[in-house]
């Protein structure tokens, strides 16, 4: 597999659309969003290898901060959301390893910083449609994903993700 754009703006799309009932619904929805979308992640031939919690780290990144749009802050949903993405593919309860059977690597999600700028310029317009926000969250997301790297050993390959 690989990362399709559409499949992330479709997934973002829903919780945008439905307006969960509270927050803390809102952020495990758009986690899972992103979720759904990064698990099918390639690292050159190498597949992840997922765990099922890695959305939790995104999740617990962006809970706290999910009024920010709101209240006229998207810088600070903007940085939540870098430090969930990063939190996604390294700290869940380990980075997410990347294999083809023979080679290994863990996501260095270090190029994806990019989030925050691209995030802060999409949440800034608050009279966005549902299905334009959906489209700017997953061009930043997806861009930024695209900038996620594995070092492969012990071929020494450096990928990013696709």
């Amino acid at each position: 597999m690989a990362l399709i754009l559409s499949v992330l703006e479709q997934a973002l799309l829903g919780p945008l659309v439905a307006k969960p009932p509270d927050v803390a619904t809102a952020a495990n929805k758009l986690a899972m969003a992103y979720d759904t979308y990064a698990k099918t992640a390639q690292a050159g031939t190498a597949l992840p290898v997922m765990i099922g919690t890695e959305f939790q780290g995104l999740e617990s990144s962006i809970l706290p901060a999910m009024t920010a749009v709101v209240s006229g802050n998207p810088a600070t949903m903007a940085a939540a959301w870098f430090q969930g993405v990063v939190a996604y593919w390294t700290a869940s309860p380990a980075p997410v390893v990347f294999s083809d059977g023979v080679n290994t690597g863990v996501a260095n999600p270090a190029g994806a910083s990019v989030l925050t700028g691209c995030l802060t310029g999409a949440f800034g317009n608050i009279a966005n449609t549902e299905q334009t926000a959906a489209s700017l969250m997953a061009a930043c997301l997806d861009a930024a994903t695209r900038l996620v790297t594995v070092t492969l050993a012990p071929s020494g390959v450096t990928v990013p993700l696709a």
